[in-house]
């Protein structure tokens, strides 16, 4: 991923037609690569469908998670779980936004988010963060679209739309309830993660027309990040859900 991230980053230098650099027309780009490099990063990980990760196909994906009592989120086994998906979150050498516990199997409404990441940087110190429980109490009218990728939706890339700041109210690890008000690329990152203790995941938010829901294998991940508007490799919502329903170690798209 570094030497893709180092190609893309090589934009930089280079001139438009007149001769003349776009300094915030390149920005924009730049900005976009290094978050894209992120995401399909994730799906890398995804292709062998290996552990710690559940399948895309595995029923719990489609399921609503059980939530923590309060007077268990002590106990040893919660605990346990919660180190879990921390280790899993720093054994993820390409970088990790958040996970669900029902990516790993576990059907327990327990989220992590990574509070030291945004849309700008790729090489950021992980934070891991453990909510319990976690729930939206207001989001904001305003909606904007990005690319997400996922740990559970094998190569797929898609342009969600999302609510630009959300507040939520959680527990941690020690049964503490708080209060958080996010947005932008963190609200992102809870809207994502919470779906997911929900039986949904990022397709499930699209325009049913899945026009902007694209299948990017790991060998043309370069060419994507700079070619997606014209990405010819769509997936329908039909192709979407025979994947889920279905989906095989090897995607042969």
């Amino acid at each position: 991923m570094k030497k893709l991230q180092n190609i893309l980053n090589n934009k930089k230098h280079q001139k438009n037609k007149s001769g003349i650099f776009s300094i915030k027309s390149k920005f924009l780009q730049n900005t976009f690569i290094t978050t894209l490099v992120f995401f399909l990063g994730m799906v890398v990980t995804t292709l062998s469908y290996s552990q710690p990760y559940v399948p895309p196909h595995d029923p719990i994906l489609q399921k609503v998670a059980k939530e923590v009592p309060l007077k268990e989120i002590l106990h040893e086994k919660n605990q346990k779980i919660i180190d879990r998906m921390i280790k899993i979150a720093f054994d993820e050498t390409k970088g990790m936004a958040g996970l669900a516990a029902p990516q790993i199997g576990v059907p327990l409404q327990i989220i992590l988010v990574n509070m030291n990441t945004s849309s700008e940087k790729v090489g950021y110190s992980m934070s891991p963060k453990i909510f319990i429980n976690p729930k939206i109490t207001w989001k904001s009218k305003e909606v904007e679209e990005y690319h997400e990728g996922c740990f559970s939706t094998g190569s797929l890339i898609g342009m969600v739309p999302r609510y630009k700041a959300v507040h939520i109210e959680a527990y941690t690890r020690n049964g503490k309830k708080v209060k958080l008000e996010v947005e932008g690329y963190t609200a992102r990152i809870f809207q994502h993660e919470i779906d997911h203790l929900h039986g949904l995941r990022f397709p499930d938010r699209m325009d049913k027309s899945f026009d902007k829901l694209h299948w990017v294998e790991a060998d043309k991940m370069a060419e994507y990040a700079t070619n997606f508007k014209n990405w010819d490799k769509k997936c329908s919502q039909d192709e979407w859900l025979s994947f889920i329903n279905k989906a095989t170690i090897s995607n042969d798209k």
